[in-house]
C-alpha cells in the first residue's frame, strides 16, 4: 500500500497535468477566438468612424456650419482631394469583404463617386446626400488592407440644369495615424465654375477638411 504523501504527491501532479493541458488547450483555441474578436471589433468601430464622418460632412455641406468630429484611430485616415475622399485605412487578419472592389456601405447608391462602376451615373440633389460611403479589400501578404472612403460627388438638380460639386479641400494637415484623432470640417464659400455635363451652371462649394493628432 502506497503511503498517504505519496498518493497525494501524484495526485497533485495529475491535478497539475490537467491544468497545464486545460490552459494550453484554452491558450491555443482561445487566442486565436480572441484575436478574431478584437480585429472584428476594430474593424467595426473603423466602419462606424466612416459613417460618422460621411454624416457630419453632409451636415456641413447642407448647413455651412463647423463641426469637429474627435475618434479613436486604429490605422490611417488620409485627406485625399484628388480623389474628392477621406480614406480611413486599416490592417486585419480578416476580411468580411469580398477583395479589390468597391462596396457601398449604408443605404444610398454611389452614383457619381470617381473610380467607381457607378462614376457615369448621375447623383440628383434632394435624393442623394453629398457624400457617400464605400469600402474595399485587398490583400498585403498575409495580411488584408481594409479601405473605408466618404467620398464626395456633384449634385444635378434635374430641374433646373445646375448642379453642385462637393468640392474636399485640403484645410490643415491631411494625414494621422493610430491613436485619437479629430476631424475639422469647414464649408467655404459657393462659386460658379463653368458648365457641367448636362449644359448648366456648376456651383463649386469647398469643403475644407484637416485632420491632427489627440
Amino acid at each position: 500500500m502506497r503511503p498517504k504523501a505519496q498518493v497525494q504527491a501524484v495526485s497533485y501532479v495529475l491535478v497539475l497535468g490537467i491544468i497545464l493541458a486545460t490552459v494550453s488547450a484554452t491558450y491555443f483555441w482561445g487566442l486565436p477566438l480572441l484575436q478574431k474578436g478584437e480585429a472584428t471589433s476594430k474593424l467595426e468601430s473603423a466602419k462606424n468612424t466612416a459613417m460618422e464622418i460621411a454624416d457630419t460632412l453632409n451636415d456641413v455641406a447642407t448647413t455651412g456650419s463647423q463641426k469637429t468630429l474627435t475618434f479613436n484611430l486604429y490605422g490611417m485616415v488620409k485627406i485625399d482631394p484628388n480623389d474628392n475622399s477621406i480614406y480611413y485605412i486599416i490592417r486585419s487578419q480578416k476580411s468580411p469583404y469580398a477583395l479589390n472592389v468597391w462596396i457601398p456601405l449604408g443605404s444610398d447608391e454611389p452614383h457619381g463617386v470617381k473610380g467607381t462602376e457607378w462614376e457615369n451615373s448621375t447623383a440628383v440633389l434632394g435624393q442623394d446626400p453629398p457624400a457617400t460611403v464605400l469600402v474595399r479589400a485587398e490583400r498585403y501578404g498575409s495580411e488584408y488592407v481594409i479601405l473605408y472612403r466618404i467620398a464626395f460627388r456633384e449634385l444635378y438638380d434635374l430641374d433646373s440644369g445646375e448642379s453642385y460639386y462637393y468640392n474636399l479641400t485640403a484645410g490643415g494637415n491631411t494625414q494621422v495615424t493610430a491613436g485619437r484623432a479629430t476631424l475639422t470640417l469647414t464649408k467655404g464659400e459657393p462659386t460658379r465654375s463653368g458648365s457641367n455635363s448636362l449644359g448648366g451652371k456648376r456651383i463649386n462649394v469647398p469643403i475644407y477638411a484637416g485632420v491632427n493628432s489627440g
